[in-house]
């Protein structure tokens, strides 16, 4: 595999000559009484007695074997024969059960998928090159749960200064070592997720780095012991933990604690344009009482790499690296599956939030328990970041208006009972998955809360996904309302709600999807009955066609006061016997007459438009 500048052979034998029988009586007495490295001591703790615990490249096995006295199942493997015949030895001495064996584990490993609960390496990594590491942590990870990483702090004075010593005399036994700043980004690379990074251990590098009684030694061995300012020079060792199942490892891992008030998802791929302001958005928050669960989809730039530097600040930060390219509704899934907390939502790469954000939307479910989801007001901003205020409030409409388009916005927050109970996003609703979500949301619970104020800021820009495939979206819109079809229009019919007038418009001018027209003639003869006509007052008919005029008159018997019809003339005229208005008329005539609606289906919207226009807010509908 190579050499260091002093001919130390990094082979088998190499490393032979370093492990043998003459290490046994040393290995026995720091195992016995309980002489451990912090980094053993460590896996230790995050494991429980039976679980299933490899240690990749055993060395003198001294770890192992207090696994293996702790009650652990623990196998260690080596490619070194000397290494593998010492902890052998080492655990007939000391009378514990550990599976030792000659393994290269450069090759891939001789067992099955998940064979361990944990597996881990220490001071192996760093003496390989970036690509390699990748190449071997990619091979180590199918065998394992979650995986402990031990390497040199590149940062610790203690290390380099002993390591540079030992140099000068020659005296360096473990090679081309490489101490790293970090290796996030490389587990990232590797297909792990959720993975954190800590440093450990400062005075086991001022120990075996460092003679006894020389002067740096001991001005360490004081700071790091006796003077809390000595963290500046950095911990001996950084300990990486990462694993693509760690949240299922609760006992193990240590993750009984209280859940978070709030999981925030985060799927991302190639998001490094905007990605940092997203995330400093989030960790900028208030309420401080949230897990992050950032998802990468496959990205090609340097997302990994953001996501991994921002974990590597925040221990709120939980990063989950997709094997395959997904898609936004199961990485979404895929992120929520990890998600403890009590309320629910998720973000995007390029969007914002403002700092009250999450302390506005808890507080209100916390005083509101029998609302399932809130939603807040948002701004938008261009590229730049430049904020543009919208004109009115879109996302104060109605919550049933989400029958018809997306007026819950990407601002919101939601019960974890809305995730157990009406399930994850649909796979198949990709580009309107948020869209979906709220109608099965308003048809499970009736009911979203809206918070007038601006809480979040959405990014337009035309690198977006809404900004590239905007007719797709439309389209699939329809597919959406279509899924649930049946349960919306009962819904829409027993509220008498106008909000069925532009759910009618949409499917009626679907161009793509005639499938979808279908279904809503299937229904019109429901919707025809729908109106809002008490029977009290005289009728106005107002028709956007001549024909739907006559129509009208018929249906009606000839009940109508007055009739207007578009483009038709106006006062002092008559059709069919019938006084004929212009439809300014309808201004000043509608709180004594109701209106009544006929027209296609498909010029619906435009004729509501029109009564709009002269004020008319209650109508009933003919459709032709």
């Amino acid at each position: 595999m190579g050499k260091n500048d002093f001919e130390t052979p990094l082979d088998a034998e190499g490393w032979g000559a370093h492990y043998n029988e003459s290490m046994l009586e040393r290995v026995v007495y720091l195992v016995k009484n309980d002489r451990l490295t912090s980094w053993s001591r460590k896996v230790i703790e995050m494991t429980q007695p039976g679980d299933r615990v490899l240690e990749i490249g055993c060395g003198s096995g001294e770890t192992s074997l207090a696994l293996a006295l702790a009650g652990r199942r623990a196998t260690a493997i080596d490619y070194s024969k000397s290494s593998v015949a010492l902890a052998r030895r080492a655990s007939e001495v000391l009378g514990v059960s550990l599976d030792v064996r000659l393994v290269d584990a450069t090759q891939k490993l001789p067992f099955p998928d998940e064979s361990f609960d944990l597996a881990f390496q220490a001071g192996l990594l760093e003496h390989f090159q970036k690509e390699e590491r990748i190449r071997l942590l990619d091979l180590w990870r199918p065998v394992c749960r979650t995986m402990v990483s031990m390497i040199p702090n590149a940062h610790s004075l203690a290390y380099r200064a002993g390591k540079y010593m030992m140099e000068r005399a020659g005296v360096w036994p473990w090679g081309l070592e490489m101490p790293q700043d970090s290796l996030l980004d490389e587990f990232l690379l590797a297909g792990y997720g959720d993975v954190r990074e800590s440093t450990l251990d400062a005075m086991h590098a001022v120990q075996a780095f460092l003679p006894e009684g020389h002067y740096l030694r001991t001005a360490l061995e004081r700071w790091f012991t006796e003077e809390p300012e000595a963290g500046i020079l950095g911990q001996g060792y950084l300990l990486l933990t990462v694993g693509k199942n760690m949240a299922v490892r609760k006992k193990s891992l240590n993750q009984e604690q209280r859940p978070p008030k709030i999981s925030v998802v985060l799927p991302v791929y190639n998001g490094e344009r905007y990605l940092r302001e997203s995330l400093d958005s989030i960790l900028a928050q208030t309420m401080d009482d949230f897990e992050l669960i950032a998802v990468d989809d496959c990205s090609t730039d340097r997302t990994p790499a953001i996501l991994a530097e921002y974990a590597a600040r925040d221990s709120r930060i939980r990063i989950i690296r997709n094997a395959e390219n997904q898609k936004l509704p199961r990485t979404l899934n895929i992120g929520f599956a990890e998600a403890r907390g009590e309320y629910l939502t998720w973000t995007s790469d390029d969007n914002a939030y403002l700092p009250e954000a999450f302390a506005r939307m808890a507080e209100r479910l916390d005083r509101t328990p029998e609302v399932a989801m809130v939603n807040a007001s948002v701004d938008m901003m261009d590229e730049t970041g430049k904020v543009e205020k919208l004109d009115g409030d879109p996302f104060d409409a109605d919550p049933q208006m989400s029958f018809y388009s997306n007026c819950i916005g990407a601002c919101f927050l939601y019960r974890r009972k809305v995730l157990e109970e009406i399930g994850g996003y649909d796979p198949e609703m990709f580009l309107i998955e948020d869209h979906e979500y709220w109608i099965r949301i308003m048809l499970r619970y009736g009911r979203i809360d809206h918070i007038k104020e601006v809480l979040y800021r959405y990014r337009h820009h035309a690198g977006s996904l809404t900004a590239q495939r905007r007719s797709e979206i439309i389209k699939q819109s329809f597919k959406a309302r279509g899924k649930h079809l049946q349960e919306i229009l009962p819904r829409i019919i027993e509220n008498r709600m106008l909000t069925v007038l532009f759910f009618c418009h949409g499917f009626a001018t679907n161009e793509w999807q005639e499938e979808q027209n279908e279904i809503f003639y299937r229904y019109l003869p429901e919707l025809r009955r729908i109106g809002f006509l008490e029977g009290r007052k005289p009728l106005i008919v107002y028709a956007y066609e001549e024909q739907y005029a006559r129509f009208a008159v018929q249906k009606h018997g000839g009940k109508a006061a007055f009739i207007a019809v578009k483009d038709l003339g106006g006062k002092g005229e008559q059709w069919a016997g019938i006084p004929l208005i212009a439809g300014e008329e309808l201004r000043k005539k509608k709180d004594t007459h109701e209106i009544l609606v006929a027209s296609h289906v498909a010029d619906l919207y435009a004729a509501l438009e029109d009564l709009g226009h002269w004020g008319v807010e209650k109508c009933g509908i003919v459709l032709a």
